[in-house]
Order: structure tokens, then sequence, then C-alpha cells
């Protein structure tokens, strides 16, 4: 399992412009002799891409890279983290996401708009600081039939409506909208920093929940009908909430 160390890697300082240049030359060179054919060529599962990316060239690499993982190595778990030198986001357009073994798939700090998704075999899916318009996101969930576990963020419409799903986690940074999940296997909600008076939540089979999460919301009364929703809750964590 690949360690990713806590160092923050969307700073940026022109002085470390030799430092960064030496990586990305290595990074091509070491697509180029992964794209060889050989016989000492071994399997990639996992691919770990974080950085700040700062120009076209740049981010051309990072599209070949996760091209050549999904198509090529066939991954299972990918995880990216990109960012730009200008924006907090980096943009994902267009990028087709089609990969037969990909089990967990992690995107951070990124814009992600018009790309395809076709994930039969994902399980696990984590969206952090992501900008995705209700559709896109629309299509990502359609894209992964097999989905257990979902986390996302601030979006003004959620709808998930997938039997297989487990485990649904929120942070909605108190924004209005609606939430609706639907799924006759899900044992385990998390939401954090939102309102219940602002965003309507609707769980279409509260018997089978038995963990529910809440941090940092708002609207104490509204959360106590919330809670009683759930009638076979095992599990209740209740953090700074008002």
């Amino acid at each position: 399992m690949t360690t990713i160390n806590d160092k923050d890697y969307t700073e940026y300082s022109f002085t470390d412009k030799p430092k960064r240049l030496a990586f990305l030359t290595y990074l091509v060179k070491l697509l180029e002799i992964h794209e060889r054919p050989s016989e000492y060529d071994c399997d990639v599962d996992e691919l770990f891409l974080r950085m700040t990316v700062k120009d076209s060239p740049t981010k051309k690499m990072v599209t070949k890279w996760i091209s050549f993982a999904l198509e090529k190595k066939k991954v299972k778990m990918l995880y990216l983290g990109l960012k730009t030198i200008y924006h907090n986001h980096y943009y994902l357009h267009g990028i087709a996401f089609c990969a037969t073994t990909l089990v967990y798939l992690t995107i951070s700090d990124c814009e992600i708009t018009n790309c395809l998704f076709e994930l039969p075999a994902l399980k696990l899916l984590f969206l952090f600081v992501v900008c995705i318009e209700d559709d896109d996101f629309k299509d990502l969930i359609a894209g992964c039939p097999r989905i257990q576990k979902l986390r996302t963020q601030k979006l003004h419409n959620i709808v998930v409506s997938n039997h297989e799903l487990k485990f649904f986690g929120v942070n909605l940074d108190c924004s209005d909208g609606k939430i609706l999940i639907e799924s006759a296997n899900l044992e385990s909600l998390e939401f954090i920093s939102f309102s219940m008076d602002f965003c309507e939540v609707e769980i279409t089979f509260t018997t089978t929940v038995r963990e529910l999460t809440l941090r940092k919301a708002y609207g104490q009364e509204t959360l106590m009908n919330f809670i009683d929703k759930f009638p076979l809750l095992e599990k209740l964590i209740i953090d700074d909430c008002r």
C-alpha cells in the first residue's frame, strides 16, 4: 500500500522550477518505459498522482498517465490529487474513465465536466474538494453500477439509486438542496456541515441503517426528527452539532 505524506503538494514556488522540471522529466521517461513492450514489464495495481499542474504540456502528461493506467495497466486503485497554480481546481474535461478492473477511485481538487464513466467493478468512490455539476454527477453514478461506498460534497441535488450502496457520506457546507438515497443495503450514513432546515434529505430504506454520524450539523429539533427515522440504529455519533 502506497503511503502519501502530509506535505502540502499545492505549494508552488518559482525557485522550485529546476526540481519540478526534473520530476516531470522523470514522469515522462517513466511513462515511455512502461509503454514499451518488455519481457520485464510488471503489472501496476495502484496509481497515486498528486501534484500541482503548471502548463499545457504537463496537463497532457497527466492525461496520458490516467489513460495509461486505465487502458494499459488496468489499475484497481486510482488516486488523483491535482491543482493548478492560479486556480484551486484542475480541469478534468472529456477524459474517459473506462476500466473493467478499477475498484477504488478517489479524486481531489479537480473540476469534473463532460467526462465518460464506465466503471462496472468500482466499489468505492470518494470526491474531495471537487467541482461537479448535478448532471455530471448523475452520469458518474450511472457509470458505477456496483458502488458500495460513496463520499461526496456540496451539490444542489444528490440522487443515488443503487441497491449495492452500503455507505454514503457528504459534506454540504450548510447549503440548500436535496439528497435522495435509494438502497436496500444501506448500512451507514455520515453528514458533515449541513442544515436540515434548508436541505431536504430522503432515505428510502431507513430500517437497514445501523450507523449514523452527524458532525457540525445545524437545527437541533430537525436533527432529532431525522434521527428518529432510523429505528434500528446501533451506533450514533453526534459531534459539534447546534
